[in-house]
């Protein structure tokens, strides 16, 4: 089975931390004064800039803004490494097949 075509269902993605409810849970409860950003992301078991992106979207744009200049003057590429890559992708694969087998 050609999984590369295939996306992952939300269910099974390990990217996504926080489903809309809970943003929204987060916002009113930050809006009420009485936590901080670290409170939160104890509680929902997330780190506080997770819950800061979710609090004041405008950072989270800026600091997308930060990291395409950061790529475009060539701050990443030492990172960057075929095998790892490789062996990245076939992890995905492996995680699409077993979500898509269970389904």
């Amino acid at each position: 089975m050609n999984v590369d075509k295939h996306k992952i269902p939300v269910s099974h993605s390990k990217r996504i931390k926080l489903s809309p409810e809970k943003k929204l849970e987060i916002k009113k409860e930050y809006k009420q004064g009485n936590v901080s950003l670290r409170d939160l992301g104890v509680k929902y078991s997330v780190d506080k800039r997770t819950i800061q992106f979710c609090v004041h979207p405008e950072k989270y744009t800026q600091s997308l803004k930060a990291r395409r200049e950061r790529w475009a003057q060539g701050k990443y590429r030492g990172y960057y490494s075929k095998e790892k890559h490789r062996k990245a992708m076939q992890d995905l694969r492996e995680r699409k097949r077993q979500a898509f087998a269970k389904d």
